[in-house]
């Protein structure tokens, strides 16, 4: 379920999980384009909401990351809600909602969805990743899935520091060993990058310093900060005036440390950027935060209708997907499980 990019086929690929068949659910048309392109052998069912379960065989497991944006602490927060903000608790709840026609904020509420889908399948097994979150939110998912989630970084495995909490009862899930990636392990080779990603100069600049832009929008600064995030300094910037939004899109990071968590925003210059030395900083690239997600060397790289989907498109995707190596760390229990039956 919210199938993206296929992130799970990776992972399963990955351990050798034997699969049969596998059914995915996803609207977004770029996801859909990479999916269709990498696993055209999957059975898509379109939106989770149509989903009836009567026309599924028996599903062993039931796997999906249910959208974020509601719970996110980068978003408003306001959990699962109607638009005239009735806080959603329970399966019937919802289920009365959606039958007497009420419009729901964001998509967040689409996890009462994906419920209904493990009530109704009743797999072997199940997993549901999202996002740290409101203890509020945290305990009615807790509540409706039936067991407690465990919190696991993706910065153990890859270069991206990415928390998320795991639901499932696939049974004694660990925390992976820490592989000691940064992002200088992942980085392209700066002599191969062309056009926006050579860089931009500033007046100063350097690791350990974040990008501010001051609240009546007029000019810019870089603000350097100690360790304890104390302010020691504060100077101008010539040439970083269309570094605009939240305030982390406003950061440069270290090669010498873990990115980030990559998130959807796409376009201009949104994208995460990285320091290159005390007077040069440059976005992130494509190949670097599909890295970062632990996906293979230009994996979204594919087209759509006539045309390669845009790097945009490209970094939306990606920064909604799994990190691979992690999923593929929890199927594992799986895989020996099943092999030992």
């Amino acid at each position: 379920m919210f199938n993206g990019i296929s992130c799970f086929n990776l992972a399963s690929e990955k351990i050798g999980l034997n699969i049969d068949k596998i059914y995915t659910s996803e609207i977004d048309k770029y996801s859909l384009a990479i999916e269709t392109y990498r696993f055209p052998n999957n059975i898509q069912l379109g939106d989770i909401g149509e989903i009836k379960t009567e026309d599924l065989p028996q599903i062993d497991l039931l796997i999906g990351g249910s959208p974020c944006t509601n719970f996110s602490f980068s978003g408003k927060c306001e959990g699962m809600v109607t638009e005239d903000n009735i806080k959603i608790t329970s399966l019937s709840q919802y289920l009365k909602l959606k039958e007497d026609g009420y419009s729901f904020k964001g998509q967040s509420y689409l996890f009462f969805e994906y419920i209904r889908l493990l009530r109704e399948i009743n797999p072997r097994y199940f997993l549901l990743e999202n996002v740290r979150m409101k203890k509020e939110y945290l305990d009615i998912i807790s509540e409706n899935i039936g067991v407690e989630p465990i919190l696991i970084n993706s910065k153990l495995l890859s270069a991206q520091s990415r928390p998320r909490y795991y639901w499932t009862n696939i049974p004694n899930i660990t925390q992976p060993e820490d592989r000691g990636i940064v992002f200088k392990d992942i980085s392209e080779d700066e002599n191969n990058l062309v056009g926006a990603f050579r860089g931009r100069y500033l007046e100063t600049g350097g690791i350990g310093q974040r990008l501010e832009i001051r609240k009546d929008g007029k000019s810019n600064c870089l603000t350097t900060v100690q360790k304890d995030n104390v302010v020691v300094s504060c100077k101008m910037v010539g040439m970083a005036t269309d570094i605009k939004g939240h305030d982390i899109l406003k950061r440069v990071y270290s090669p010498e440390g873990k990115s980030p968590t990559l998130t959807a925003v796409c376009g201009g210059n949104q994208e995460k950027k990285i320091s290159l030395n005390n007077e040069e900083y440059r976005k992130m690239t494509p190949l670097e935060y599909e890295r970062l997600q632990t996906i293979p060397d230009n994996y979204t790289l594919v087209t759509y209708g006539k045309k390669m989907i845009s790097n945009s498109q490209r970094y939306r995707v990606l920064g909604l997907g799994f990190t691979v190596d992690i999923i593929a760390h929890i199927l594992k229990n799986l895989k020996e499980g099943i092999e030992n039956v």
